[in-house]
Parts: C-alpha cells; sequence; structure tokens
C-alpha cells in the first residue's frame, strides 16, 4: 500500500446486512451487522462497542485489513495476475 493513502482511523463497522455489505463486512470479526429496520439491534452493537474499548480496537483494526483488501492497488493487481495467467496459456510469452 502506497504512504501516501490514508485508511480510516480504524473505526469497526456498524450495517445492515443488506446487499453487498455481507460480503465485507463479516459480523464478529471487523464490525457489526444487524438485520434491516432492527432498531434494537443496531442500537445494541453501537452501545456494545461504545462500552467495549478493547473490542472496538479489535474489530477496528481488522475493519482497516478487510479495506485494503478491496484496495484499488489490490485489484490492480489481481487483474494482472488473471491477465498474466491468461497470456502465458495462450503461448503468448
Amino acid at each position: 500500500m502506497s504512504s501516501s493513502r490514508r485508511w480510516p482511523s480504524g473505526c469497526p463497522v456498524v450495517a445492515t446486512a443488506v446487499g453487498g455489505i455481507p460480503d465485507v463486512v463479516t459480523d464478529g470479526e471487523c464490525g457489526r451487522l444487524v438485520e434491516p429496520e432492527d432498531v434494537d439491534a443496531l442500537a445494541a452493537a453501537l452501545i456494545e462497542l461504545g462500552r467495549d474499548p478493547a473490542l472496538r480496537r479489535k474489530l477496528g483494526e481488522a475493519a482497516v485489513r478487510r479495506a485494503e483488501a478491496f484496495s484499488t492497488a489490490v485489484a490492480s493487481e489481481k487483474l494482472l495476475a488473471v491477465y498474466a495467467t491468461l497470456v502465458r496459456a495462450k503461448g503468448l510469452r
């Protein structure tokens, strides 16, 4: 990762489990997922993280690592690797 790129400050994610969010956020690993429209679960997740600095730090650090996995640099490296595999498979190099 380039040193000029700054990642979030390490805040854990609290999100609803809709769309592709569960593919990015793993509940209990890098944040908390709650069901849509479950206000009580959302409040409980926020209160839990507000009261537990160690959990907040652990999930926040994991959130930063998870975000790095979705960076353009990582995506570019993976795409180049696919192209290199295709070039070798076609005998072009």
